[in-house]
């Protein structure tokens, strides 16, 4: 039998232990990973670190790599860890208490049949939480607070439970896009590929004819999660602050065009997406302004 061994540094972002991040020394925002020594203890939480605002922050300082030795260990694989699901189960039913649903509930359309669709999930006092599901099994689920549509407080992750008992060191998870599960069971449908979950769920429910599917991340969008779907086509509709890094990472996926709607974000939000343009000052526009990108898309894929 091979041992396999990898060499490292004694310090990382991933032996950083907290549930919620740190403050960022750049924009203030309580979004900053700090690097930590493999005890869990921060070098210098007021430097060494990196901001989880890739691009509307941007902050990355690493510790000097000429202070710290190498350090060679053994190479453990780590388990795949998945939610049960008699844990996940009691979230699903109360979806009904998600104020993002009651938001969404005050236009013309039912949302409830579409969040129950996507496998979303709730708590007792509003929050929302979307499920990773591959139609199997649950990868991850995100939990979120939302006030009037837009978020109102700190992401948690449900892995994050100490009951569920998962460890960093033994343990990895393989997410999926938001929606995944969907997939399959609509295999006529294009996908329609955004960052956010909420804006996904808008979609579904404005352009029913498209599968809208989620990252969850800028950063999430990753040539793994890509393969999975990458057999379909269709369209990818990025932030307007990250289309030229969407547009490089899916390149090699020929049959998904990106959709650059700058042109839509006429409040000039950093950030914005299609939720902001659909139900912004523009939305007249923004909304004929998809629908024609998306009935051209299907006529040439044909």
């Amino acid at each position: 039998m091979i041992t396999l061994n990898k060499i490292e540094y004694p310090y990382s972002l991933s032996y950083f232990k907290g549930s919620r991040y740190l403050e960022c020394p750049s924009c203030g925002k309580r979004r900053f990973k700090p690097y930590c020594t493999a005890d869990g203890v921060p070098i210098d939480a007021t430097k060494f670190g990196r901001c989880q605002r890739e691009f509307k922050c941007g902050y990355h300082q690493s510790p000097n790599k000429k202070e710290y030795s190498p350090v060679v260990r053994e190479f453990v694989p780590l388990d795949p860890f998945f939610l049960p699901s008699d844990y996940v189960l009691p979230y699903l039913n109360n979806v009904d208490f998600s104020s993002l649903l009651t938001f969404f509930n005050k236009s013309k359309i039912d949302f409830t049949p579409i969040f129950k669709d996507y496998k979303v999930g709730g708590t007792r006092n509003g929050k929302t939480i979307f499920f990773q599901y591959d139609g199997l099994k649950w990868r991850a689920g995100k939990q979120m607070e939302y006030c009037n549509g837009y978020r109102s407080g700190h992401v948690w992750w449900l892995h994050r439970d100490e009951k569920l008992g998962f460890n960093e060191d033994k343990h990895r998870l393989c997410q999926c896009f938001f929606g995944y599960h969907l997939v399959s069971k609509n295999p006529d449908k294009m996908i329609a590929l955004v960052e956010s979950e909420k804006t996904a769920l808008f979609c579904a429910g404005v352009f029913p004819e498209f599968i809208w599917l989620a990252t969850g991340g800028q950063s999430q969008l990753s040539s793994v999660n890509m393969e999975l779907i990458g057999g379909r086509g269709g369209v990818i509709f990025p932030d307007v602050d990250c289309i030229p890094m969407w547009a490089e990472k899916v390149a090699t996926f020929k049959r998904y065009d990106v959709i650059d709607c700058t042109r839509l974000n006429v409040a000039d939000k950093k950030g914005a997406d299609l939720f902001d343009f659909l139900v912004g000052e523009n939305k007249h526009e923004s909304y004929h302004f998809i629908k024609e990108i998306l009935e051209k898309r299907k006529i040439n894929a044909k």
